[in-house]
């Protein structure tokens, strides 16, 4: 007759310190170890014997070239500071540029005197005058014929109006204005050739009130 034994349990030892069943748990792994004492100096001291290093080599590459790297440097140096006085010179004379003087547009009967001037053209140049100057012409002996002849004269001379070039434009009171030209002169009379200044007044009409010519 067979034995019938019971199962033996063997009871274990609980861990000390904890309840029985327990498992005993590892302790986490530090995500980001400490550094060992003395590696940041070690790792400053690499990079410091780098830096050191590199000097080094590119002292021994620019040595025998030192002269022509001075050179270099130092014409760098003139010619950015030249620079820096043409910029600056630039920006002075568009910070004190009046700007009435581009904006000021100079009336047709400017344009038609200059015109008729350049083809000798007296009907322009006389129309283009006020009714004031014409009158102050012919108390002076002036008239349109006498402006044809002066003209047709130029013409035979030889004397030419190359160029008009408009300077700018300043307003007066009473509604007058004053333009300023210079104009190139082609001329066989040494006193009538080369560049001269046209100064043109005008009312309120835009009609030439005065005409003055400076001198070269």
């Amino acid at each position: 007759m067979d034995e019938h034994q019971e199962p033996s349990f063997i009871a274990q030892a609980a861990p000390a310190g904890g309840s029985v069943g327990a498992s005993a748990v590892p302790p986490p792994a530090e995500r980001f170890p400490t550094p060992a004492p003395g590696s940041t100096r070690r790792f400053l001291r690499l990079v410091l014997r780098q830096v050191v290093y590199t000097g080094v080599q590119v002292w021994a590459l620019l040595r025998p070239r030192l002269g022509w790297v001075l050179a270099v440097m130092v014409l760098s140096g003139i010619v950015g500071f030249q620079f820096l006085l043409l910029a600056s010179s630039w920006l002075s004379a568009a910070s004190s540029a009046d700007q009435r003087v581009s904006n000021l547009q100079p009336p047709p009967a400017v344009e038609r005197f200059l015109t008729g001037q350049a083809t000798y053209d007296a009907d322009l140049m006389w129309d283009a005058l006020s009714a004031d100057l014409q009158s102050a012409f012919a108390e002076r002996g002036g008239s349109k014929e006498a402006m044809a002849a002066q003209a047709q004269s130029e013409r035979v001379a030889g004397q030419r109006y190359r160029e008009a070039a408009y300077i700018g434009g300043v307003p007066l009171q009473d509604n007058r204005w004053r333009f300023f030209y210079v104009v190139d002169i082609v001329s066989p009379a040494p006193e009538r050739n080369g560049r001269f200044t046209f100064i043109f007044t005008t009312d309120r009409d835009g009609k030439i009130v005065d005409l003055k010519t400076v001198g070269k």
